[in-house]
């Protein structure tokens, strides 16, 4: 039954087959198409009978070579061109030959693809050689010498354009795809103009196409170098033509395609009757009706760059590529806001399981009561009286006890009956052995679980991704009528975008510009972030760029008006000291902030280095991650709270200073940390706090200091080294009132050197400099 069941199954048929074969007919239709190109190069003459174009094609092709080189030579052969057909072969052994000699041990495939320079000089001399014959066989006319000079002259450079249109990698030219395909599209009308079918002209039909497609690809002026290019290739005395049909078609295909086709087959017509009556009117017409017909048809359906169907089907690509990132976007808030929310469950959870595990439970205190007695009442006279008659009231005086130590903690002769008080002579010794296992075992929990800390950690995971979320809100939230005038404005000049919008606000607000036409492959940012400027009011930055389906997404952000110069040095305690317990980190954020910070490790020496590496770490990744400072140093107290517990104290004083390059506010956020001082036009400002290190405390002890930057703002932050148990260290504010000279690194150097010996901690100073983003900033006096 097995077999025959296999034997009824229909076979599947393997799609790879059909695959391959249908890749092996686009190949030979390619290599026809090629073979086609190479006939109508080897037909097309030049001036005085040069005919540099099939060899040029010859040697600017690569796998095609062989296929340009057969239709070019069968071209030649039929026609009796012998000499082409022999400086088609030329071409190809100078190209062989050099390849060979300076590209050895490659492959024929690889030696096809030999460098530009080898093939522009086959080109060059293979018409040196065929041109010199000429003249030597034709008994040294003018008519050869001119012929000579025009192909040495045209096939390398015809060489050098055709190389686009293989591969634009091998050209060294900007724009060689365009230059390519139109250098073959001139060929082919150079061989096309004196060929009629019932009456129509091909040549004047391509020439016509090829001025309307770059009209409406490029715009009016290249669309017009275009047709007049193209139409002095047709026919010199009705090039004008076809410069006038792409300027009527340019001015009114933004209206109507087709009006602008009409109009510009109106406008060559008219020309053609005006120079020629009406036997040019009835050569060019035809051509002109077959051209229109053929750009209308391709254009309706979508095949030229700037059809309308075109840009519908871009814009609905677009448009559904925007609805898919905002329902992920979407979809990612409210995944956000769901972890945010349970975190935040499983932070109140901990910490009412922290709050649990950091008292002893019932039974434990009632074994530990248990354990009293029975090393106190065997001495006792009463031990009779209390465990045989009373039996009962004395277990439950046990038990009470256990319950008063697990609510209050203590337990005192009010909890006892009055009787066993006034008989017991052990009752001092029996609560006070009571009292301290209890201590000893409250203790114990506490040291033993860090549920708390961890609860901490989850509230503050929780309250980061909020702020996260509220910041990413407020950043893309949209000033409609101020998106209008943009929008608007820059259609006026002349820019065509899809939408545009301002977003955020002071002092982090953007422009998104989204689906903006670049005028060729470049566009003038400088010119648009003015005029930008002029209709937002505020400054923009360096702009993001996108580019999708030849159209540009373009994001400025407002520009940021401060910079900072830093500059950071520490020194270990005593000279010879391997490691340091102070570090210093500067960084800068994607955001616009800029942070330095000294983290100095309680006590000196490999321990205090540990931890305040440690510490800078850990803020400087999640600053860099993105989350705020008060945030950072939540977590890290946390963190640095959990370690200490098991294993000893773990805590560093933290001086972190955050900047903001865009408005210039700036903060200071100590735990624990030396003063901070500002130098300002002359003037000291002293900034300080009395509060605990990181990691000591289960909640984070900091104070936040604000205050606004100013151009040539000195800022110093030192470690508790430079105090040597002082409030303050005064002799540094003296120094920057006195010394300070504009050289950042410098003062460092001599402020360190003087605090050397002077205390006996580790030693680290951070020295900013504010600047703004145009010079380097006044320098404080």
């Amino acid at each position: 039954m097995q077999k025959e069941a296999r034997m009824n199954t229909p076979q599947q048929k393997d799609p790879r087959p059909l695959a391959a074969e249908g890749e092996l007919t686009e190949r030979l239709l390619r290599h026809l198409l090629m073979a086609a190109l190479g006939a109508l190069a080897a037909g097309t003459e030049l001036f005085f009978g040069a005919k540099p174009f099939a060899p040029a094609l010859v040697a600017a092709s690569t796998e095609y070579m062989p296929a340009a080189a057969l239709g070019a030579a069968a071209f030649g052969l039929i026609s009796g061109d012998y000499l082409a057909t022999g400086t088609l072969v030329l071409v190809i052994a100078i190209r062989l030959t050099l390849s060979l000699l300076l590209q050895r041990g490659k492959t024929f495939a690889e030696l096809l693809h030999d460098r530009p320079l080898f093939r522009i000089t086959a080109a060059a001399i293979a018409a040196l050689i065929s041109g010199t014959v000429s003249l030597l066989f034709g008994n040294f006319l003018y008519f050869d010498l001119f012929g000579l000079l025009v192909a040495v002259a045209a096939a390398p450079l015809a060489t050098l354009l055709y190389l686009g249109f293989f591969s634009e990698k091998d050209s060294p030219l900007p724009n060689a795809r365009e230059l390519g395909i139109g250098a073959v599209v001139l060929t082919v009308i150079l061989a096309l103009r004196e060929i009629s079918f019932f009456g129509i002209l091909p040549a004047a039909v391509i020439a016509m196409v090829a001025a309307l497609v770059i009209t409406a690809h490029r715009g009016i002026l290249p669309g017009m170098l275009g047709g007049l290019v193209a139409g002095f290739c047709f026919e010199p005395r009705l090039a004008p033509a076809f410069l006038l049909a792409a300027l009527a078609f340019g001015l009114l295909q933004k209206s109507s395609r087709g009006g602008g086709v009409l109009a510009g087959g109106t406008a060559a017509a008219a020309y053609a009757f005006l120079i020629g009556k009406n036997s040019a009117l009835v050569s060019l017409l035809p051509a002109l009706l077959t051209a229109g017909a053929l750009f209308l048809a391709t254009d309706s359906a979508g095949l030229i760059e700037g059809a309308p169907a075109r840009q519908l089907a871009i814009g609905r690509r677009r448009a559904a590529a925007q609805s898919a990132t905002a329902g992920r976007q979407a979809s990612t808030e409210l995944r956000v806001r769901e972890l945010s929310g349970a975190l935040s469950d499983l932070s109140g959870t901990f910490y009412e399981l922290g709050s649990r595990m950091r008292r002893p439970s019932t039974v434990e205190l009632r074994r530990l009561c248990d354990k009293t007695f029975d090393s106190v009442c065997p001495t006792c006279r009463h031990r009779e009286l209390c465990w045989g008659t009373e039996y009962q009231i004395t277990a439950q005086t046990v038990s009470k006890l256990a319950t008063v130590l697990q609510t209050k903690g203590v337990a005192d002769p009010a909890h006892l009956p009055p009787a066993m008080v006034a008989r017991c002579g052990e009752l001092p010794q029996l609560l006070s052995a009571i009292n301290h296992g209890a201590a000893l075992l409250t203790e114990e929990a506490a040291r033993g679980g860090c549920t708390a800390v961890v609860a901490m950690d989850y509230a503050v995971v929780s309250r980061a991704l909020l702020e996260a979320l509220e910041e990413e809100k407020e950043n893309f939230s949209g000033d409609a009528a101020l998106s209008e005038r943009v929008a608007e404005r820059l259609s006026r000049h002349g820019y065509t975008l899809e939408s545009a919008a301002v977003c955020g606000a002071a002092p982090r607000r953007c422009v998104i510009l989204r689906g903006i036409r670049l005028p060729g492959r470049h566009l003038k940012i400088r010119e648009l972030r003015q005029r930008l400027e002029r209709v937002c009011r505020f400054s923009l930055g360096e702009p993001q760029l996108t580019e999708s389906e030849g159209m540009t997404d373009i994001v400025f952000g407002e520009r940021a008006r401060f910079r900072t110069a830093t500059v950071k040095l520490s020194r270990p305690k005593n000279k010879g000291d391997k490691y340091c317990g102070d570090s210093v980190t500067g960084l800068t954020t994607e955001k616009g902030y800029d942070y330095t910070f000294i983290c100095d490790g309680m006590g000196s020496g490999n321990a205090a280095a540990f931890t305040s590496v440690l510490a800078s770490t850990f803020l400087s990744r999640l600053l860099q991650a993105g989350l705020r400072a008060d945030s950072a140093l939540r977590m890290l107290n946390g963190f640095l709270a959990a370690r200490g517990r098991p294993e000893g104290e773990c805590s560093t004083t933290v001086d972190l200073l955050e900047i903001d390059r865009v408005s210039g506010a700036a903060s200071l956020l100590k735990c624990g940390a030396a003063p901070t001082y500002l130098l300002r036009r002359g003037e000291i400002s002293t900034f300080s706090s009395r509060t605990a290190p990181v990691g000591i405390l289960e909640a984070l002890d900091a104070e936040r200091i604000r205050f606004d930057t100013q151009p040539g703002d000195v800022i110093v932050q030192i470690s508790d080294g430079f105090t040597a148990g002082e409030e303050e260290c005064l002799f540094l504010a003296e120094m920057l009132l006195t010394k300070w000279d504009g050289d950042a690194e410098g003062f460092a150097r001599m402020a360190l050197n003087h605090a050397t010996g002077k205390g006996l901690d580790d030693l680290s100073i951070i020295v900013t400099v504010v600047l703004d983003t145009a010079g380097e900033g006044a320098a404080a006096s």
